[in-house]
């Protein structure tokens, strides 16, 4: 179990540093606004009329719960052989359902993100997840995270 729980924590918050590269480098590149993904992540749980600084912080807070939400679901049922492949399909089926079922719903802000953008940060991340899985459960001295 406490293995269990140090590669939720490595997993996601590794994940959740590389998960945010793909939209931000995009971004960058187009000339977007990198502050929208910021915004719509803040607006989760917080009023936009924040100051930029603590925008920034409820919105990181947010990213992390959810990576390591996410992650604590994947190092339960990813399986052991090809780790990296099932965490890729899963992160894409948490896009969909993230960004094109509840999003909608509940969350303007970050259903109005562009899709591909926000779709390749969640294939870096699922991406990562299943590197870390991989690495960990192939560790020598190590128990195993899921049989």
């Amino acid at each position: 179990m406490a293995n269990r729980v140090r590669t939720t924590l490595v997993a996601g918050g590794l994940a959740g540093l590389v998960g945010a590269i793909p939209s931000t480098v995009y971004l960058l590149v187009t000339g977007g606004d990198v502050f929208a993904s910021v915004n719509a992540i803040a607006a989760m749980v917080a009023a936009n009329e924040l100051p930029v600084l603590h925008r920034v912080a409820v919105a990181a807070a947010v990213h992390f719960a959810l990576s390591f939400f996410w992650a604590s679901v994947l190092v339960a049922l990813v399986p052991r052989r090809a780790p990296v492949f099932g965490a890729l399909v899963a992160s894409a089926i948490i896009a969909f359902l993230d960004l094109k079922v509840i999003a909608p719903h509940y969350f303007a802000e970050a259903a109005a993100l562009a899709f591909v953008p926000q779709l390749a940060d969640h294939l870096a991340w699922g991406g990562t997840v299943g590197a870390v899985l991989r690495a960990r459960r192939k560790s020598p001295g190590r128990t195993p995270t899921r049989t």
